[in-house]
């Protein structure tokens, strides 16, 4: 395996997700676009990067009602979880490796599901949390996949 020094690597790139759930307890998880640079078309815990002087909470509900058109309700922090990226959607190694540092947080939907509509994601799908999905995640979610639906 090789080794990155700091200079090689951009980042870190601070990031939130949401783990979303429905008052019929189901999970959410979203497919990124297929076209994304980075993990294109595989599926992850909806948010984004939080802004120069935004909390990681207001980042959180502010990319779901960006990308989801809904409202949810931070419960808790899951965990923090770090990656670095070293290849593309498309295989190829990245120039400069992307160190992405993610917060992820337990949250209520506040608004109907019925109200969901997608923007920067290809696809949603609401799942049991008492049967770990059968998708292929995105290499910087898989932590907290197993902390949400840990294999027996």
């Amino acid at each position: 395996m090789n080794h990155l020094s700091r200079v090689d690597v951009r980042g870190p790139v601070l990031v939130t997700a949401a783990v979303i759930e429905n008052p019929q307890g189901e999970i959410l998880i979203a497919q990124r676009p297929r076209h994304h640079k980075l993990a294109g078309g595989l599926w992850e815990f909806p948010g984004g990067k939080v802004e120069p002087g935004e909390s990681p909470e207001a980042c959180v509900v502010r990319e779901i009602r960006e990308e989801l058109g809904v409202e949810i309700r931070v419960e808790s922090l899951n965990g923090v979880d770090s990656f670095v990226y070293t290849t593309g959607t498309d295989g190829h190694r990245l120039e400069s490796p992307v160190h992405v540092v993610m917060l992820i947080y337990r949250t209520k939907l506040v608004s109907d599901s019925s109200s969901i509509r997608l923007s920067d994601v290809d696809a949603v799908k609401w799942m049991s949390p008492n049967v770990r999905p059968d998708f292929e995640f995105a290499p910087a979610d898989l932590p907290a996949v197993g902390r949400i639906w840990p294999v027996a």
